[in-house]
């Protein structure tokens, strides 16, 4: 931890070091620490003094200061010079000289030790000894401006000659300038013209420190009083210069063009007088006038650093910008040191934006970083060259990033600059620190299009598409042929619904650049959205041959190729996406899903484990590989790549897929678990009607109840939940409310078959069999269009038929599901079922004993469910006259007995 003295220390250091700000921050820390008087003294006369060289005040402080001192048994050499100046400058001369006299003689005195050694001479009556000891220190501390307004004073007051005295507090004046003191500078001068009004010289140094507090009446007129008095042969141009350089900028450049004509007057050769017109004709913006000045100055001086790169930057600003880089790099060999030149110079490049001019901007930049490394437009143009080099550098969008987030660092309140950098960040893709400097720009700068723009797509990427739109609608308003601002708002429209209006902003948008691949994949994906799947397909193919984000256009693009063409079709085009992207994780993730789609396991495994040779923790392609693992009957290892992706990615969504294929698995503990740790990261309908899976697969109808009740007051409600909570009413015998909620399942979700399957049941179950037989008709037409070879639609439509009392068809059926089953013994007891009804009772035996032997393969999860389910199927059965009570029956629903009591 820092001591108070170390921080005395580092407040000293940064006082004689000229840092004001960084003194009085230290000092002021000081108070806040544990410190001793000495020390709390020593920070208040450092206070004092960084007081009185900003405003001349400071007197309270270096009156605490003594009061503290005065509590210190012994002063030490460490604090003798500040216990002086602390008493003389709080007023007490007289205490003050031992002390200083002290500091002197042991070589502590300070330029404020010995400033106030002198005054205090001065004021105990010893003019001669106050003169000596402040011309000494003058002498010792020759950029002092108080040391030389402190001689000056006496000078007056003890010399006969006004000359000297007037000499003396020209020199004060001059260091007063330099110091940045305006006032004090003004008054110096005008002491000294005071003292000798005749003094050309001074009545121009004079007019220097007016033309800094803008006082040019009085300017003018000692520019004429100096025009006057000049005696011949007197070069009154080169001050006259200095004087107009004085006033380019601001709100009198009229009286540095006044004063530049003048020195011009005066000496027509005088090369820095064009040069100095020049740099104010550009100012103003009167670009041929300021090429006329220069060229008459580069003409007289061919040499000049100062004309040369001046006139780089007209030429710059005029946009002949081969010229203005031969003009800034000859200035720059002719005067390398020169920050301005450096700045110009990469600039011009940055401007130019060859290939290769990135690399020399950066060059010329990084010099003038070096000369001034507090100069936030050199830093944000290095991060711009960098940011354009992003392409051709891996480590350019880092740099880029690196240099405008130190620019902001220095200068945290400017908006234009908050503004840039958050233009770096978003492009880096990040989104959220983006926003945090969109926002800040937008406080500042509410009405410009571009902060707008920026803030919408920040909000944008960062899913907050509501707020995002008002943003980028004002943006296209503003700025109607920016290609960019109608893009962003197309997709912003996309993703929240609104389908229309997208489709008209993106389609300017690749009207207006027709090269921008992200507009067109955006549009094509909107066009899909509305059903128009031809136009889509045209928009992402075009798409992804100009260069758009592949995983999005090809994601698109399948779906689109889904609803047009037949599986191995789509497998074939997005295998080529796939060949022409090899290393974008989506793509493959994509293709893997196609793949798994046609059945095609194996090969998404491989697929997928070559693109997690690239990236190992990519979330999407573990999901795949873990569905595709499960269909390929190793659930561990489904399991494991499950794992993997919840661990990199713990969301509910994630951990809903490790809780599904848990659910589908022998230990119920782990099931339950993993389902309740999705649900502390969100409460979703799908995990609470998984939920609800796994009780109904315990059988315990309660239980799944309850689950169910809760899926469906979460919304978005999961449509099987639909299914859950009507199956569970249904085992309790609440047949109106399982046939509510599987009629609310059939409005909510037309196109899902299990809804009239489910409301079939019950009214087949209450004696409505007319009635269930076109909701069992609607389940099968709906089950087909899923595709009537998939093993989960035939297993529905053989119960629908079954149902229907087409049971020789349903056994066919359930047969054709089998092999691709991971349901076998449910099927087989389902064939069985239907072999009864038919009275093939041999073949029915048959399916009946197959169904036990691969009972085992059943997971704990579901086995006691799908027991209770068959034997709850043959009841019936025989309560309908489906089948008849023989002893087969009998013997079956013995053996379904004794199974689900093993299983309890």
């Amino acid at each position: 931890m820092t001591t108070a003295r170390e921080v005395l220390t580092e407040a000293r250091d940064a006082y004689y070091g000229g840092d004001l700000a960084r003194a009085r921050e230290r000092a002021e820390t000081i108070a806040d620490l544990a410190a001793d008087d000495a020390t709390q003294a020593a920070a208040l006369t450092i206070l004092g003094l960084c007081a009185a060289r900003a405003d001349r005040a400071g007197e309270g402080l270096f009156i605490a200061a003594a009061e503290r001192f005065a509590r210190v048994p012994a002063i030490d050499r460490d604090h003798v010079g500040e216990y002086g100046c602390a008493l003389a400058l709080a007023g007490r001369p007289a205490d003050a000289e031992p002390l200083l006299r002290r500091a002197l003689a042991i070589g502590a005195g300070s330029a404020d030790a010995w400033r106030c050694m002198g005054n205090v001479l001065v004021e105990r009556g010893d003019l001669a000894a106050g003169r000596r000891t402040l011309s000494a220190a003058l002498r010792a501390f020759p950029q002092d401006w108080l040391i030389a307004v402190a001689l000056a004073e006496v000078v007056f007051l003890t010399s006969a000659d006004p000359r000297a005295s007037a000499d003396a507090w020209a020199v004060a004046g001059s260091l007063c300038d330099s110091a940045g003191q305006a006032e004090v500078s003004y008054n110096a001068y005008g002491r000294a013209v005071e003292l000798a009004p005749d003094d050309v010289n001074l009545l121009m140094q004079k007019a220097g420190a007016c033309a800094a507090l803008d006082e040019v009446d009085e300017v003018r007129a000692l520019v004429a009083r100096a025009q006057e008095l000049a005696p011949t042969g007197f070069e009154l141009a080169p001050l006259l210069v200095v004087l107009g350089s004085q006033l380019l900028t601001g709100a009198h450049q009229d009286v540095a063009a006044d004063l530049l004509h003048r020195a011009i007057a005066a000496q027509p050769e005088h090369a820095r007088a064009h040069a100095v017109l020049g740099e104010l004709h550009r100012v103003t913006g009167a670009f041929d006038q300021a090429i006329e000045a220069l060229d008459r100055a580069v003409a007289l001086d061919p040499d000049d650093a100062y004309a040369i790169g001046t006139r780089g930057q007209v030429r710059l600003a005029t946009e002949r910008h081969d010229d203005a880089i031969d003009d800034l790099e000859r200035a720059s060999a002719l005067q390398p040191g020169a920050e301005w030149i450096r700045y110009s110079a990469g600039e011009a490049y940055y401007v130019r934006a060859r290939d290769e001019d990135f690399e020399r901007a950066l060059a010329h930049l990084g010099v003038a970083h070096e000369l001034d490394p507090t100069n936030v437009r050199t830093l944000a143009l290095i991060g711009y060259a960098h940011w354009h080099r992003r392409g051709a550098d891996p480590g350019a969008m880092q740099a880029a990033e690196d240099a405008l987030r130190e620019a902001y660092g220095i200068r945290p309140d400017d908006p234009n600059l908050s503004y840039d950098f958050g233009l770096v960040l978003f492009d880096a893709g990040r989104y959220e620190e983006a926003l945090e400097r969109a926002e800040q720009a937008y406080a500042e700068l509410p009405d410009d299009p571009n902060v707008r723009l920026l803030r919408g797509q920040a909000l944008r990427a960062t899913g907050e598409f509501e707020r995002a739109i008002p943003d980028l609608e004002a943006a296209v308003s503003a700025l109607p042929e920016l290609g960019e601002a109608h893009g962003a708002l197309g997709e912003t429209y996309r993703v929240v619904g609104r389908n229309d209006e997208a489709l008209v902003e993106l389609g300017r948008a690749a009207s207006i650049d027709p090269a921008d691949g992200w507009s067109l994949a955006s549009l094509g994906a909107t066009r899909q959205a509305l059903g128009d799947s031809p136009a889509a397909l045209a928009d992402l193919r075009r798409s992804l041959d100009l260069g758009a984000e592949p995983g999005f256009a090809v994601w698109w693009l399948c779906e689109a190729l889904s609803a047009t063409a037949d599986i191995e079709a789509v497998v074939t085009e997005v295998a080529e996406q796939a060949a022409r992207h090899p290393d974008n994780a989506k793509v493959q993730e994509v293709y893997a899903d196609v793949l798994q789609n046609a059945g095609r396991h194996a090969e998404a495994v491989e697929v997928i484990e070559r693109a997690l040779a690239a990236e190992p923790n990519h979330v999407g392609l573990l999901r795949s590989l873990g569905w595709a693992q499960f269909a390929l009957g190793d659930p561990a290892r489904a399991t494991e790549a499950l794992e993997r992706a919840v661990e990199a990615w713990p969301d509910a969504t994630t951990i809903t897929d490790l809780a599904t294929i848990r659910a589908r698995g022998d230990d119920v503990g782990e099931a339950l678990r993993t389902i309740d740790r999705g649900l502390a990261v969100e409460r979703t309908s799908v995990l609470l009607r998984l939920r609800c899976d796994v009780f109904a697969g315990l059988a315990d109808w309660p239980a799944a109840h309850a689950a169910a009740v809760e899926a469906v007051a979460v919304e978005p409600v999961d449509a099987y939940a639909y299914w859950g909570l009507g199956r569970a009413l249904r085992y309790l015998g609440r047949l109106p409310e399982a046939l509510e909620a599987f009629q609310t399942m059939r409005e909510r979700v037309p196109d899902n078959p299990m809804g009239p399957q489910g409301a079939g049941d019950v009214l087949w179950s209450i004696g409505q069999r007319a009635e269930a037989a076109p909701a069992y008709q609607e389940a099968i037409d709906l089950y087909e269009r899923f595709g009537a070879d998939q093993s989960w639609s035939r297993h529905g439509v053989g119960w629908c038929q079954h149902r229907l009392g087409r049971y020789a068809e349903a056994a066919e059926t359930y047969q054709l599901a089998l092999p691709a089953s991971d349901e076998r013994s449910p099927l087989l007891f389902d064939i069985g079922l239907n072999l009864l009804a038919s009275g093939e009772t041999v073949r029915a035996a048959d399916a009946y004993a197959q169904g036990f032997g691969v009972l085992p393969a059943v997971p704990r999860t579901r086995v006691l469910g799908m027991l209770v389910a068959a034997d709850e199927d043959l009841r019936v059965s025989v309560a309908a006259g489906i089948i008849e009570d023989t002893a087969q029956v009998t013997d079956v629903r013995e053996r379904l007995a004794k199974e689900l009591e093993a299983r309890r």
